[in-house]
């Protein structure tokens, strides 16, 4: 709400001002972002923001705001991020299209995409479909609809019911507010779909990897209105952990991704029969499989790691 925002903006002054200055002011979200300027200002310091959202769209369909009022409430939203951005040091995003908005008014930009650090998955690699009679596990993570998760677990009934294999969606108890637990959990009754789901409790983020490497297959299911610019953090800790990945056809810096590394597929994520295709289609050509996740295990291996990708970053840092 916006007296938490306020609470929460004058709790991190009353913090930095009891601080010394820091060299650089790092910011992730558009209100500390503003505080992070005003401090680097004041002491002649650097600041870095990192749209690590796309605040004007995403994050209103998430919170289930009418869809009527998105366009005016994104509006006033890309204007306050793009005054913070005309202040800022650098502007950092995980893709060109989270950074297209505000490039011209940002004064220096760099890509930075979230690839896990290699310490986090040390020894852990997944052996997707070692035997998929014993059933399939497809990781998913939070519980959207706007992040596909209905129409994924759907596909697996589907998919269950074409191979007589038993195809789980794996979820953790994260309920965003556009399907609240108990919205999910009727659907999930009146579908019969208790086979086609794991649901998980949340854990910290260095735990997750493990439960990747248990699984067999990785899927971003983002629909359309949110899936065309996304770049989620999930694809890259497929790829740390050599999970193959099912990607939406229309989110066009991922795509890129899968087909650039030859890690995974792309799948019309509106469309229950064509997600449901793509599975049988990985499930049924186990090889071909196992050679994708390979492929995404080396991509990790060649770049797609924190440690390359935030070279570039922290040259910067150094040199402000």
């Amino acid at each position: 709400t916006k007296i938490n925002r306020l609470m929460s903006g004058m709790r991190l002054r009353k913090i930095l001002q009891d601080q010394k200055p820091a060299d650089v002011y790092f910011s992730v979200d558009p209100d500390s972002a503003k505080i992070a300027n005003f401090y680097a200002r004041k002491f002649g310091k650097k600041s870095v923001f990192d749209i690590h959202e796309i605040f004007h769209k995403d994050m209103l369909l998430l919170h289930n705001i009418n869809k009527h009022l998105i366009p005016i409430l994104g509006t006033f939203i890309k204007r306050q991020i793009r005054s913070v951005c005309k202040e800022a040091s650098l502007v950092i995003g995980v893709g060109n299209t989270r950074l297209a908005p505000y490039l011209n008014v940002i004064p220096r930009s760099l890509v930075v995409r979230h690839c896990v650090p290699k310490e986090f998955v040390k020894n852990i690699q997944a052996k997707p479909l070692i035997d998929p009679t014993r059933g399939v596990l497809i990781m998913q993570g939070k519980v959207s609809k706007q992040q596909g998760t209905l129409k994924l677990l759907m596909a697996a009934r589907m998919v269950s019911q074409r191979t007589g294999i038993n195809v789980k969606i794996v979820l953790f108890k994260i309920f965003a507010k556009d399907l609240p637990v108990d919205e999910f959990s009727d659907y999930i009754k009146s579908n019969q779909l208790q086979e086609n789901l794991i649901l998980l409790e949340p854990v910290e983020f260095n735990s997750v990897f493990p439960i990747l490497a248990k699984c067999d297959i990785g899927a971003i299911s983002y629909q359309e209105k949110m899936g065309k610019e996304c770049m989620p953090n999930r694809v890259f800790e497929y790829i740390a952990v050599g999970l193959p990945a099912i990607v939406p056809t229309y989110a066009v810096e991922m795509r890129n991704i899968i087909e650039t590394y030859k890690c995974g597929i792309c799948v019309n994520m509106e469309d229950v029969l064509d997600i449901a295709e793509k599975i049988s289609e990985l499930i049924l050509n186990p090889d071909k499989t196992r050679t994708m996740a390979m492929n995404s295990k080396n991509a990790y291996l060649d770049g797609c790691n924190w440690e390359e990708e935030s070279r570039n970053l922290i040259e910067w840092i150094k040199e402000a």
